[in-house]
């Protein structure tokens, strides 16, 4: 009798918490985000609803992202976790996963993302200095960022690259990431075609431990006119070949 009432008073919890208002979950997301992601004029519930827009803070500026929509999973509360189908479907983010959220950190789940190149150079400066184009796609079939590190593997594309400071194209790039010891992710990028011979490892500690080293070579014959832009991000070496490195802290 007692395991019974016990499971019924579990299932009413349960149904009130899929009730809940997704308000709920805007505040909780701008809370988790320290400000920088909203959901605006969000409607429907917890377990289902949407919102008019997904908006990024960029220096006090935002950026719409598209309308967001998900579905709630309910089945992932018996691992202790918040799980949600997800939905972006707009110019500037097309988004499908599974996001749960739980004890152990955030995890993602057959994540598949596009975003423009003009945009991603919103979201991050060093990157933005490029003034970038072309088409930057996500993919992560179940990927952990936690307390202890990461898990998993993630592959960032950077497809038909060119930049607004830059006459010739650049090509498609290819960032991996993948397990390291000790809870890090290693980061492996490769150039898949074209002119601007990109390659660089490096180690990333979720959330902001970062050490990334690069090397970019242009072609001779048109050296000329990469240097300016590359002078931005790298530092000339012999052989007209370019070195990036990126440390954080």
């Amino acid at each position: 009798m007692i395991k019974l009432t016990l499971a019924g008073v579990l299932l009413y919890g349960l149904f009130l918490l899929a009730q809940a208002p997704a308000g709920l979950l805007a505040w909780g997301l701008q809370r988790v985000s320290a400000g920088k992601v909203l959901l605006d004029r969000p409607e429907g519930t917890l377990w289902h609803g949407g919102a008019a827009r997904l908006v990024w803070m960029d220096a006090g500026q935002p950026l719409d992202l598209g309308r967001a929509n998900w579905s709630w999973r309910p089945l992932e509360l018996a691992r202790a976790r918040i799980g949600h189908h997800v939905g972006i479907d707009d110019a500037a983010l097309r988004l499908r996963g599974r996001i749960a959220i739980g004890p152990g950190g955030i995890e993602l789940e057959r994540l598949d993302a596009g975003l423009p190149a003009e945009i991603a150079g919103r979201l991050l400066p060093t990157l933005g200095l490029l003034h970038p184009r072309g088409e930057f796609e996500l993919e992560a079939r179940a990927l952990r960022f936690g307390r202890h590190g990461h898990s998993g593997e993630a592959t960032l594309l950077w497809r038909d690259a060119r930049s607004g400071l830059i006459d010739q194209p650049l090509g498609d790039y290819r960032l991996r990431l993948s397990p390291a010891p000790g809870g890090a992710g290693a980061l492996r990028l490769d150039t898949l075609r074209g002119p601007l011979r990109a390659q660089g490892e490096g180690r990333w500690h979720a959330p902001d431990r970062l050490a990334f080293r690069a090397t970019l070579q242009p072609p001779a014959e048109h050296l000329n006119g990469y240097a300016p832009a590359l002078n931005l991000l790298a530092r000339p070496g012999a052989g007209g070949v370019y070195t990036v490195e990126l440390h954080a802290p």
